[in-house]
């Protein structure tokens, strides 16, 4: 009989499916704190000024493109910070797991062991949709805000309605979708909201304002752009798939594509770990333009007769 030999005495990255590598989770917990933090700091100066509310009657009119800013950052740092649990505590998209084996310790035939799932498994289920339904919702947040940079003044509580309903919309979806399907839902929502966000910005810095605010608009849109396209890119080389092919497994004669080093999770740094690092720079950022648009806020409310939209 043949016996089954281990090739890793680490763990092995994908084993349940999952990234679940220190690079990855402390990088969502990162761009976690730094936000809440932000904000945190970003509404008492903002609060300093003046209400923290736009003038007008009922809480859609008051709502501003101060505050969609705001909960797109806010709704991003929750995504993080439950997909953060997930890779961390609950990395178990699989069950059971596959563990690589290999039939002889220099052989290229790659097999497959089963590997159970400890008993807190089933919090993958709840904590992982949680994760995709705030992913999925923060994009939808930035329509208002890009609205207001084309100059647009009319229909503007429609706007704000439709940017909610939306949002709420997309997050149940991806939520309620198998792990893979919800995680490229969100990934489609992203992308299409940085591509908007930069080509709005561009727009505005030639045609209304070169502000700082809009160039920060086309910096960090352009950061996510690029983040998500080397996750993208990567994943492929990096991800489950060459995971499943044996690629990541080591073994002399195998080619494996991936440019990351120590590719077993152990250090993590890794596709995931890069668009983490480009993402948290993109989204702090725009703390910026949200204090920026905070400080308008409270300077409009101070005069008499402004209209809804005057006040953003």
């Amino acid at each position: 009989m043949t016996s089954l030999i281990h090739l890793y005495q680490k763990r092995q990255l994908y084993i349940h499916g999952q990234d679940q590598s220190e690079g990855t989770w402390s990088t969502n917990y990162v761009l976690t704190a730094l936000l809440l933090i932000g904000l945190a700091v970003v509404a008492y100066k903002v609060k300093s000024k003046g209400s923290l509310l736009g003038s007008g009657e009922g809480l859609i009119n008051r709502l501003t493109a101060f505050h969609f800013l705001s909960a797109h950052l806010k709704f991003t740092a929750l995504s993080y910070f439950f997909a953060g649990l997930d890779h961390h505590l609950f990395p178990y998209a699989d069950c059971p797991g596959k563990r690589v084996v290999a039939e002889e310790s220099n052989s290229t035939n790659i097999v497959f062991e089963e590997v159970a799932c400890p008993s807190n498994a089933a919090a993958h289920d709840i904590v992982w949709p949680i994760a995709m339904f705030f992913g999925a919702l923060a994009p939808f947040m930035l329509i208002p805000v890009i609205y207001i940079m084309l100059g647009k003044e009319q229909n503007w509580s429609t706007i704000k309605k439709v940017s909610l309903v939306t949002g709420l919309l997309a997050g149940i979806l991806a939520a309620a979708l198998p792990f893979a399907v919800g995680f490229y839902v969100v990934g489609g929502c992203q992308t299409i909201a940085a591509l908007a966000l930069l080509f709005t910005a561009i727009y505005a810095v030639i045609k209304v304002e070169a502000s700082l605010t809009n160039k920060i608009y086309i910096a960090s849109a352009f950061l996510t752009f690029i983040g998500i396209a080397i996750q993208t890119a990567l994943g492929g080389a990096c991800g489950q798939g060459a995971y499943e092919r044996g690629e990541l497994s080591g073994i002399e004669g195998i080619e494996n594509n991936c440019p990351f080093p120590d590719y077993d999770g152990v250090t993590g740094l890794n596709h995931n770990f890069v668009y983490h690092i480009l993402e948290t720079i993109a989204k702090v950022i725009l703390l910026v333009p949200a204090y920026h648009l905070g400080v308008k806020m409270t300077e409009d409310n101070k005069g008499a007769g402004l209209n809804e939209v005057e006040i953003i």
